[in-house]
Order: structure tokens, then C-alpha cells, then sequence
């Protein structure tokens, strides 16, 4: 499926937005990671999209916001490793 622009550009948005908020609600001070899926895709576009202006658009809180580093994971077969991580957590027993 091939995104338009300007689907791309009100998704980045969002996608900004419900960040940002979800930043706040989980004093995620650490930092974000945007990982998988079709993010690494788009990831030249979201960089010079309405994302960060949106992530930072939340009042007095900005300048919490704008402490919290973001990042996009671009490795391919996160959900590979983490389906194995969980297996070896849950399944490795010594005998």
C-alpha cells in the first residue's frame, strides 16, 4: 500500500500527539522508542513531519517534553527477539 503525503503527514501527527500524551501519563523520562512495523519506513518523512512540533504542543508541559529523548528503532526482527526472549524467560529450566 503506498501512503500519500498527505495521509502520511496527518498520521505523523497523530502519532505525535497520542506520544506525547502517553510520554506524560508514564513520566517516560528514559526516553521513547518507536520500533517496528512500517515506522522505519517513513522514518526520512516523520523526521520532517508535523510529529515533534505535536509530541511538544501540550501547554507548560513542553519543557518536560522537550527533555525526552526519541528514537527510531530500525532493526527488522524485534518481534523475533522478543517472542524468543519471552520463550527463554518462561521456558528455560535447569535441570
Amino acid at each position: 500500500m503506498r501512503w500519500r503525503a498527505h495521509d502520511c503527514s496527518f498520521f505523523c501527527g497523530l502519532l505525535g500527539s497520542a506520544v506525547g500524551d502517553m510520554a506524560l501519563a508514564c513520566d517516560a523520562a528514559g526516553g521513547i522508542y518507536l520500533a517496528d512495523g512500517f515506522l522505519p519506513t517513513i522514518g526520512q518523512f516523520l523526521a520532517g513531519s508535523t510529529f515533534a512540533e505535536r509530541f511538544l504542543a501540550k501547554g507548560n508541559m513542553r519543557a518536560v517534553l522537550e527533555r525526552i529523548p526519541i528514537r527510531l528503532v530500525e532493526h527488522g526482527q524485534l518481534g523475533v527477539l522478543g517472542a524468543a526472549n519471552w520463550y527463554l524467560q518462561h521456558h528455560t529450566h535447569l535441570a
